[in-house]
Protein backbone atom coordinates (compact mmCIF):
# COMPACT_ATOMS: atom_id res chain seq x y z
CA UNK A 1 0.00 0.00 0.00
CA UNK A 2 2.81 2.40 0.86
CA UNK A 3 4.61 1.61 -2.40
CA UNK A 4 1.39 2.26 -4.33
CA UNK A 5 0.87 5.56 -2.51
CA UNK A 6 4.42 6.80 -3.17
CA UNK A 7 4.21 5.74 -6.83
CA UNK A 8 0.93 7.61 -7.30
CA UNK A 9 2.39 10.66 -5.58
CA UNK A 10 5.34 10.55 -8.00
CA UNK A 11 2.89 10.49 -10.94
CA UNK A 12 1.05 13.42 -9.38
CA UNK A 13 4.29 15.39 -9.18
CA UNK A 14 4.99 14.61 -12.84
CA UNK A 15 1.50 15.51 -14.06
CA UNK A 16 1.56 18.80 -12.16
CA UNK A 17 5.14 19.43 -13.35
CA UNK A 18 6.24 19.79 -9.75
CA UNK A 19 9.16 17.60 -10.77
CA UNK A 20 10.50 16.96 -14.26
CA UNK A 21 13.04 14.74 -15.96
CA UNK A 22 15.67 17.38 -15.23
CA UNK A 23 15.25 16.70 -11.51
CA UNK A 24 16.63 13.16 -11.75
CA UNK A 25 20.04 13.21 -9.95
CA UNK A 26 22.78 13.04 -12.56
CA UNK A 27 25.97 13.86 -10.68
CA UNK A 28 27.80 11.98 -7.91
CA UNK A 29 27.30 14.65 -5.22
CA UNK A 30 23.53 14.89 -5.59
CA UNK A 31 23.22 11.11 -5.93
CA UNK A 32 25.24 10.59 -2.75
CA UNK A 33 23.06 13.08 -0.87
CA UNK A 34 20.01 11.09 -1.86
CA UNK A 35 21.44 7.68 -1.06
CA UNK A 36 23.06 8.50 2.28
CA UNK A 37 19.74 8.50 4.13
CA UNK A 38 19.02 4.91 3.09
CA UNK A 39 22.48 3.68 4.07
CA UNK A 40 22.52 5.78 7.23
CA UNK A 41 19.18 4.39 8.39
CA UNK A 42 20.34 0.83 7.68
CA UNK A 43 23.39 1.08 9.95
CA UNK A 44 21.98 3.48 12.54
CA UNK A 45 23.85 6.72 11.80
CA UNK A 46 21.94 9.36 13.78
CA UNK A 47 22.93 12.51 11.84
CA UNK A 48 23.51 13.23 8.14
CA UNK A 49 24.48 16.27 6.08
CA UNK A 50 23.15 17.96 2.94
CA UNK A 51 24.69 20.91 1.14
CA UNK A 52 22.81 24.12 1.94
CA UNK A 53 22.56 24.89 -1.79
CA UNK A 54 21.82 21.38 -3.01
CA UNK A 55 20.67 21.16 -6.62
CA UNK A 56 18.22 18.39 -5.73
CA UNK A 57 14.78 20.07 -5.74
CA UNK A 58 13.08 17.00 -4.27
CA UNK A 59 15.58 17.00 -1.43
CA UNK A 60 14.84 20.67 -0.78
CA UNK A 61 11.09 19.90 -0.64
CA UNK A 62 11.74 17.22 1.95
CA UNK A 63 14.04 19.44 4.03
CA UNK A 64 11.39 22.17 4.13
CA UNK A 65 9.33 19.71 6.18
CA UNK A 66 12.17 18.76 8.54
CA UNK A 67 12.59 20.31 11.98
CA UNK A 68 15.55 20.66 14.36
CA UNK A 69 18.04 21.16 11.54
CA UNK A 70 20.90 23.64 11.67
CA UNK A 71 23.99 24.72 9.78
CA UNK A 72 26.86 22.38 10.46
CA UNK A 73 29.76 23.71 12.52
CA UNK A 74 31.94 20.84 11.35
CA UNK A 75 31.23 21.00 7.60
CA UNK A 76 31.04 24.50 6.19
CA UNK A 77 28.10 25.08 3.84
CA UNK A 78 26.25 21.94 4.93
CA UNK A 79 23.04 21.49 6.91
CA UNK A 80 23.02 19.03 9.81
CA UNK A 81 19.90 16.79 9.71
CA UNK A 82 19.00 14.23 12.38
CA UNK A 83 18.05 11.02 10.56
CA UNK A 84 14.76 10.68 12.45
CA UNK A 85 13.81 14.27 11.53
CA UNK A 86 14.39 13.45 7.86
CA UNK A 87 12.01 10.49 8.21
CA UNK A 88 9.43 12.67 9.94
CA UNK A 89 9.85 15.27 7.20
CA UNK A 90 9.10 12.62 4.59
CA UNK A 91 5.90 11.66 6.40
CA UNK A 92 4.82 15.31 6.62
CA UNK A 93 5.52 15.76 2.91
CA UNK A 94 3.50 12.68 1.95
CA UNK A 95 0.60 13.78 4.18
CA UNK A 96 0.65 17.31 2.76
CA UNK A 97 1.21 16.63 -0.95
CA UNK A 98 -0.57 13.26 -1.05
CA UNK A 99 -3.52 14.07 1.19
CA UNK A 100 -6.04 13.49 -1.58
CA UNK A 101 -4.47 10.15 -2.49
CA UNK A 102 -4.43 9.04 1.14
CA UNK A 103 -8.11 9.92 1.41
CA UNK A 104 -9.02 8.21 -1.86
CA UNK A 105 -7.16 4.99 -0.98
CA UNK A 106 -8.26 5.10 2.68
CA UNK A 107 -4.66 4.89 3.87
CA UNK A 108 -4.89 6.99 7.03
CA UNK A 109 -4.24 3.88 9.21
CA UNK A 110 -1.17 3.10 7.10
CA UNK A 111 0.27 6.58 7.62
CA UNK A 112 -0.51 6.47 11.34
CA UNK A 113 1.30 3.12 11.60
CA UNK A 114 4.29 4.47 9.69
CA UNK A 115 4.45 7.48 12.01
CA UNK A 116 4.33 5.23 15.07
CA UNK A 117 7.26 3.19 13.74
CA UNK A 118 9.34 6.36 13.47
CA UNK A 119 8.23 8.10 16.67
CA UNK A 120 7.93 5.07 18.97
CA UNK A 121 10.43 2.53 17.61
CA UNK A 122 10.79 0.51 20.82
CA UNK A 123 7.11 -0.45 20.51
CA UNK A 124 6.47 -0.40 16.76
CA UNK A 125 9.68 -0.62 14.67
CA UNK A 126 10.25 -3.94 12.91
CA UNK A 127 13.87 -4.11 14.09
CA UNK A 128 12.83 -3.82 17.72
CA UNK A 129 10.03 -6.37 17.29
CA UNK A 130 12.55 -8.82 15.81
CA UNK A 131 15.07 -8.30 18.62
CA UNK A 132 12.31 -8.72 21.21
CA UNK A 133 11.36 -12.02 19.58
CA UNK A 134 14.96 -13.21 19.41
CA UNK A 135 15.73 -12.32 23.05
CA UNK A 136 12.39 -13.42 24.46
CA UNK A 137 11.13 -9.90 25.03
CA UNK A 138 14.30 -8.53 26.64
CA UNK A 139 15.57 -5.80 24.31
CA UNK A 140 18.37 -4.80 26.67
CA UNK A 141 19.81 -8.32 26.75
CA UNK A 142 20.70 -8.36 23.03
CA UNK A 143 24.06 -6.64 23.51
CA UNK A 144 24.88 -8.85 26.50
CA UNK A 145 24.94 -11.92 24.26
CA UNK A 146 28.07 -12.80 22.32
CA UNK A 147 27.78 -13.04 18.55
CA UNK A 148 27.43 -16.83 18.48
CA UNK A 149 24.66 -16.84 21.09
CA UNK A 150 22.76 -14.08 19.32
CA UNK A 151 23.13 -15.78 15.91
CA UNK A 152 21.87 -19.08 17.30
CA UNK A 153 18.93 -17.38 19.00
CA UNK A 154 18.17 -15.51 15.75
CA UNK A 155 18.24 -18.70 13.68
CA UNK A 156 15.93 -20.48 16.13
CA UNK A 157 13.51 -17.53 16.07
CA UNK A 158 13.50 -17.25 12.26
CA UNK A 159 13.21 -21.01 11.63
CA UNK A 160 10.54 -21.67 14.23
CA UNK A 161 8.54 -18.79 15.72
CA UNK A 162 8.67 -16.30 12.84
CA UNK A 163 8.32 -18.94 10.14
CA UNK A 164 5.24 -20.40 11.84
CA UNK A 165 3.70 -16.93 12.19
CA UNK A 166 4.30 -16.15 8.52
CA UNK A 167 2.94 -19.53 7.40
CA UNK A 168 -0.19 -19.08 9.51
CA UNK A 169 -0.70 -15.61 8.08
CA UNK A 170 -0.19 -16.93 4.55
CA UNK A 171 -2.73 -19.70 5.15
CA UNK A 172 -5.29 -17.15 6.36
CA UNK A 173 -4.92 -15.21 3.10
CA UNK A 174 -4.84 -18.41 1.03
CA UNK A 175 -7.94 -19.73 2.80
CA UNK A 176 -9.91 -16.54 2.00
CA UNK A 177 -8.81 -16.66 -1.64
CA UNK A 178 -9.78 -20.32 -2.01
CA UNK A 179 -13.13 -19.66 -0.34
CA UNK A 180 -13.78 -16.89 -2.85
CA UNK A 181 -12.77 -19.06 -5.81
CA UNK A 182 -14.82 -22.04 -4.62
CA UNK A 183 -17.88 -19.96 -3.75
CA UNK A 184 -21.33 -20.38 -5.24
CA UNK A 185 -20.70 -17.38 -7.48
CA UNK A 186 -17.68 -19.08 -9.09
CA UNK A 187 -19.46 -22.41 -9.40
CA UNK A 188 -22.37 -20.71 -11.12
CA UNK A 189 -19.98 -19.33 -13.75
CA UNK A 190 -18.59 -22.83 -14.25
CA UNK A 191 -15.08 -21.57 -14.91
CA UNK A 192 -13.31 -23.70 -12.28
CA UNK A 193 -15.81 -26.54 -11.81
CA UNK A 194 -14.14 -29.24 -13.86
CA UNK A 195 -10.58 -28.51 -12.81
CA UNK A 196 -11.53 -28.49 -9.11
CA UNK A 197 -13.47 -31.75 -9.45
CA UNK A 198 -10.47 -33.35 -11.14
CA UNK A 199 -7.95 -31.89 -8.71
CA UNK A 200 -9.74 -32.66 -5.42
CA UNK A 201 -11.85 -35.69 -6.39
CA UNK A 202 -15.03 -33.77 -5.66
CA UNK A 203 -13.90 -32.51 -2.23
CA UNK A 204 -14.56 -28.94 -1.13
CA UNK A 205 -11.45 -26.81 -1.72
CA UNK A 206 -11.71 -25.03 1.64
CA UNK A 207 -12.06 -28.35 3.48
CA UNK A 208 -9.00 -29.71 1.65
CA UNK A 209 -6.94 -26.66 2.63
CA UNK A 210 -8.03 -26.96 6.26
CA UNK A 211 -7.18 -30.68 6.28
CA UNK A 212 -3.60 -30.22 4.98
CA UNK A 213 -2.70 -27.08 6.95
CA UNK A 214 -1.07 -28.86 9.89
CA UNK A 215 0.90 -31.13 7.56
CA UNK A 216 2.25 -28.09 5.73
CA UNK A 217 3.23 -26.30 8.95
CA UNK A 218 4.99 -29.40 10.28
CA UNK A 219 6.75 -30.27 6.96
CA UNK A 220 4.83 -33.55 6.79
CA UNK A 221 2.86 -32.98 3.58
CA UNK A 222 2.91 -35.96 1.25
CA UNK A 223 3.83 -35.66 -2.42
CA UNK A 224 0.29 -36.06 -3.75
CA UNK A 225 -1.21 -33.35 -1.55
CA UNK A 226 1.79 -31.11 -2.16
CA UNK A 227 1.08 -31.33 -5.90
CA UNK A 228 -2.61 -30.56 -5.29
CA UNK A 229 -1.69 -27.57 -3.15
CA UNK A 230 0.58 -26.18 -5.87
CA UNK A 231 -2.18 -26.57 -8.49
CA UNK A 232 -4.68 -24.94 -6.14
CA UNK A 233 -2.33 -21.99 -5.63
CA UNK A 234 -1.98 -21.58 -9.40
CA UNK A 235 -5.77 -21.61 -9.75
CA UNK A 236 -6.09 -18.94 -7.05
CA UNK A 237 -3.54 -16.76 -8.85
CA UNK A 238 -5.44 -17.21 -12.11
CA UNK A 239 -8.73 -16.39 -10.39
CA UNK A 240 -7.21 -13.26 -8.87
CA UNK A 241 -5.91 -12.15 -12.26
CA UNK A 242 -9.27 -12.79 -13.92
CA UNK A 243 -11.10 -10.74 -11.27
CA UNK A 244 -8.67 -7.84 -11.62
CA UNK A 245 -8.96 -7.93 -15.39
CA UNK A 246 -12.74 -7.85 -15.09
CA UNK A 247 -12.72 -4.85 -12.74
Amino acid sequence: DLQQLVTLLAYQYILHRTLTHADIPDNPTVESERRQFFFGAAIGIPTLYVHGKTENRMMRRILENCRNTRNSRRYSGYVRIPAVEYQRGLIRLIRKDGGGLIEMLRLHPLMDDLEQRINRPHEHAVSHRLVRGITGGKLGSALKLNSQEFNQASEAFYRNTLRAAHMNEAFTVFHAAVEDMDSWQSWRSGHYNQILLWLLDGKNAVDFLTAVKNDVLSDALDENNCRRLIYLLLLVLNHHRQKNAGS
